[in-house]
Formats: structure tokens, C-alpha cells, sequence
């Protein structure tokens, strides 16, 4: 690392020249190298597998369970991608896939980080997806080249630490359950009256 910034400026860093290419990661700024070669791998492919999305709705006071497959396991394919720069910082980076009928969110983390449910974009909830690049470090261990492969088969091929958030269907399928739960909160509530009736 240099501070760099006309004199000295102990604040501000930025990269020596040094070997940095498909085979080899920064060591300077690990995370940073891994964000910008998956936003390489990413523009340069159409194509990502994602996981099955499975989502249950569980209240079993009352008997209730609702349960659903959003999303089956897929090899999703997408027309463009975009990267907005004020969705991503040091901790996390964000890619928005357009795959024809919506738009995908899909955020890179390394750990930490809070991901709940759908990502709000220009006011729109859409589909989210989070991919925990954790593991990459693993395999960085024992593989000290073949960074692009190691990064392609991670980002592209595997399942490993990729999860859904949010998918737009989810909420028909909460508001069905809420329904159901308040209809089983009324009958249980009109079988209490009765008992109390009989009783007195």
C-alpha cells in the first residue's frame, strides 16, 4: 500500500503496480479482488445456477403449516446485468440481473452482513438472492492459482452458499397463511365461547 494524494496523506490508499491477473489474486486487498473478478465473471456469462427456494409458513398452536416451493433449482439465464456503484460498498457487492419477466438482485458477501428479505431498488421490492463468498478463502488455501476458474465454478456452477431472500410470490403465499391463521384464531375463539356457555 502507498498513501497517495499530491503530499502525504496517511488516509487515503491505493495499489502498488503489482501482479494481479486471472491466475493470481491481489494480496493487497483480497476481498476487493474477489469482488471485481466476480463482476467480471458475471458480465462476461449469461448464465448462473441458483438453488430451490422453499418457504414455510409454521404455527403450530393451531395446526397450521403452509409450506411452498417458490423457485425450483435452475440454471437461470439473463439478458444484461448492471452494477449500480451506490449499491455496493467495501463489505458487500450488488449485481442486478434482468432476466426477461424481473429483475434479479443478486448481493456478494463476505460474512457479517444483513441480508433480510426482498432489495428495495428504485422503490421496487425485487427477487433477491445472496451468494456468501466465505468459502472462496477455503479454497484460496490449498490453491494459490487458477483464480479465474476457482471464481467461475463458485459464482456460476455451484450452489454452495447461495440462498434466496425474496421472491414476489412469497407475499400471496404469507397473506394466504395470514388468512388461514385468522380463521383458525376465530374458530378457536367461537369453541372457547361455546365451552364458557355450557359451562355456565
Amino acid at each position: 500500500m502507498q498513501a497517495r494524494k499530491g503530499g502525504i496523506n496517511r488516509e487515503h490508499f491505493s495499489h502498488q503496480p503489482r501482479l494481479v491477473d486471472d491466475e493470481h489474486y491481489c494480496p493487497a486487498s483480497f476481498q476487493r479482488s474477489i469482488f471485481w473478478m466476480a463482476r467480471r465473471i458475471l458480465s462476461e456469462s449469461r448464465e448462473i445456477s441458483l438453488p430451490s427456494y422453499d418457504l414455510t409458513f409454521d404455527e403450530p398452536h393451531y395446526g397450521l403449516r403452509q409450506s411452498s416451493t417458490l423457485v425450483d433449482e435452475q440454471r437461470l439465464k439473463y439478458d444484461s446485468i448492471i452494477f449500480p456503484y451506490f449499491l455496493s460498498n467495501l463489505a458487500y457487492d450488488v449485481a442486478l440481473l434482468n432476466v426477461g419477466e424481473y429483475t434479479l438482485a443478486v448481493t456478494l458477501v463476505f460474512g457479517g452482513i444483513d441480508t433480510p428479505g426482498a432489495f428495495v431498488y428504485q422503490e421496487q421490492a425485487l427477487a433477491h438472492v445472496v451468494i456468501e463468498m466465505r468459502p472462496i478463502e477455503l479454497l484460496f488455501d490449498n490453491h494459490k492459482t487458477g483464480f479465474r476458474l476457482l471464481m467461475e465454478s463458485l459464482l456460476l456452477s455451484s450452489l454452495e452458499g447461495k440462498r434466496w431472500t425474496y421472491y414476489p410470490t412469497q407475499e400471496a403465499l404469507a397473506e394466504s397463511f395470514k388468512a388461514k391463521f385468522e380463521a383458525a384464531v376465530q374458530a378457536f375463539a367461537k369453541q372457547e365461547n361455546e365451552r364458557t356457555r355450557r359451562l355456565n
